[in-house]
């Protein structure tokens, strides 16, 4: 017969454990526990699961691996007017946010705060334009409801892989927060962040927090040195060149992120006599295919603006 401190230490699946009563109803992220008052209530977890890397929410996910985590981050889009065009379309035009390119058809436009309910929530993007997105919403068949220039509405958009039928059990894809994937229903499900919320970076090796804007890393810069000629990657923060051996390039990372900032350090002061050129792989430094470092000592922080390299 087994001991009873073996059956306490026992794992038992979900299939056969019972939620306790009001868990199912509860908010994602919170757990029920003692508080520093010593009374016991729902409370959240500000530290969130450690996660592959951060992503914008309109593009789709790097993989698609059971038990994948991301940060996501989109963009908040400012609603100008929602008219009804026929049939079933209606137009969203936006006053800030919008930038067509990023958004393509099948995506899904989330919406709140519109002054008629039917305006509001998850709908398929039919038609993206450089001024406007065009969605399906079924309940809206005439112009009776349309908002006018000025709307309090605001949205996001989402790819197409964070399909709306994750939004079954409050499991809303969020515009900041954390997505999961469940490889078995083959959907993704989330958890808005709130400030203060912080995860761990495992690609740039990084604890970042929510600061009600978006996420910012920890004050403590990722630096290596580089003795010959290479390539950036994306976690790099600082390199610290040095060029005694000879003159050599360093290439810039690919398709690296917008606001993406990057420091190049003459470790040694040898810049002077043997140079380092700095090249953007393929998008431009202030308008350059290079730049060049020359001066014993030199240094450049580069950032890019999502169309090429700007020196700070």
């Amino acid at each position: 017969m087994a001991r009873i401190t073996e059956h306490r230490n026992a794992h038992l699946s979900t299939d056969n454990m019972h939620e306790v009563k009001g868990f199912p109803n509860a908010s994602n992220g919170y757990s029920y526990r003692k508080g520093i008052n010593g009374l016991s209530s729902w409370l959240r977890d500000k530290q969130q699961p450690n996660a592959l890397g951060r992503i914008n929410g309109y593009e789709a996910p790097t993989t698609e691996i059971e038990g994948d985590i991301y940060t996501i981050e989109s963009p908040e889009l400012d609603v100008n007017a929602i008219t009804w065009q026929s049939a079933t379309t209606v137009r969203f035009t936006f006053t800030t946010g919008y930038t067509s390119t990023l958004y393509a058809v099948n995506s899904y436009l989330q919406i709140s705060g519109a002054l008629f309910e039917n305006h509001n929530g998850i709908h398929l993007i039919t038609t993206v334009n450089a001024s406007y997105l065009e969605v399906t919403i079924a309940l809206i068949v005439d112009a009776t409801d349309d908002d006018a220039a000025g709307s309090p509405a605001v949205g996001y958009v989402t790819h197409e892989d964070f399909d709306p039928e994750s939004l079954s059990n409050n499991q809303s894809i969020p515009r900041v927060g954390q997505v999961k994937y469940y490889g078995t229903a083959d959907l993704w499900f989330g958890d808005a962040s709130l400030v203060g919320d912080s995860f761990y970076n495992v690609t740039t090796k990084k604890l970042e927090t929510y600061n009600g804007t978006n996420f910012t890393s920890s004050l403590i810069k990722n630096s290596r040195f580089v003795f010959s000629a290479g390539k950036a990657v994306a976690s790099d923060e600082i390199i610290y060149v040095d060029s005694s051996g000879g003159i050599f390039d360093l290439d810039m990372e690919d398709s690296p992120e917008t606001n993406r900032e990057l420091t190049v350090i003459d470790k040694n002061g040898t810049c002077g006599t043997n140079t380092i050129t700095i090249d953007g792989n393929g998008n431009n430094i202030n308008g350059s295919t290079t730049t060049l470092m020359n001066l014993n000592y030199d240094s450049v922080t580069l950032i890019y603006n999502g169309d090429q390299w700007n020196l700070k």
